[in-house]
């Protein structure tokens, strides 16, 4: 098994670094379509937004997951809405698999950590998880040892935010979508384009190097300066 895992957000037009309009959001799905079979969709933190892009995902027959943080079904968090339960049921009825993101949307720095939030995750978003459990790390942080502790609760693979093709490994890279990325880059991605792949995960480290420097909060300041410029 090989295949390119994607990395969504939100589907809007704020200017988040994260957020993908839904025009743009519509042509990567032409581009994506191509490459049925060898490509999942995953939304992380469980914005109600993907529901106005549902009718062409489903259309399109890609394999989709969205990831919930089930302590804030049915909220609304700076400004924008979270699937409430019966969204979920929507998208269960429609083929969407519905994974875990962590209870709470926070960074899980140990295995204790880890556990909690999984016991209560589970608890709340049992009635809509099918077979075995898909899990995606909030903010892309992977405590260490966790391996065993996910397999006790039943997760099949856990996602990060590493990017690279997906092998089959337990834990899964995954490709973020920013709002600047274009059909150019996706498809770049798509293609596997090792030149293009080697880049993305220098910009990863990198990124990773600066916000250790910094610390976080000035690093996503900066960043979100950044790109609501563009």
């Amino acid at each position: 098994m090989e295949k390119v895992v994607l990395m969504y957000h939100h589907i809007g037009e704020d200017g988040d670094p994260y957020t993908v309009s839904l025009p743009r959001f519509l042509d990567h799905l032409r581009v994506i379509k191509a490459y049925s079979g060898r490509v999942i969709l995953s939304f992380d933190d469980g914005y109600n937004s993907i529901l106005e892009a549902l009718d062409p995902i489903v259309e399109s027959g890609i394999e989709t997951v969205v990831f919930v943080s089930p302590a804030y079904l049915g909220e609304t968090l700076q400004g924008r809405k979270m699937l409430a339960e019966g969204e979920l049921d929507i998208l269960r009825e429609a083929g969407i698999r519905i994974g875990l993101h962590g209870y709470e949307h926070k960074p899980i720095s140990s295995r204790e950590e880890l556990e909690a939030q999984l016991r209560k995750a589970i608890d709340k978003l049992n009635r809509w998880l099918q077979g075995p459990v898909w899990f995606s790390f909030p903010h892309g942080v992977v405590p260490p040892r966790s391996e065993d502790v996910l397999r006790d609760y039943g997760v099949e693979v856990a996602f990060t935010s590493e990017p690279g093709v997906w092998r089959g490994e337990f834990l899964a890279p995954r490709f973020v979508v920013r709002k600047v990325d274009g059909v150019s880059q996706l498809e770049r991605v798509l293609s596997q384009d090792p030149v293009y792949l080697g880049w993305l995960k220098v910009r990863r480290f990198s990124a990773l190097a600066l916000k250790r420097l910094l610390g976080g909060r000035v690093y996503e300041s900066i960043k979100s300066r950044f790109y609501s410029r563009r």
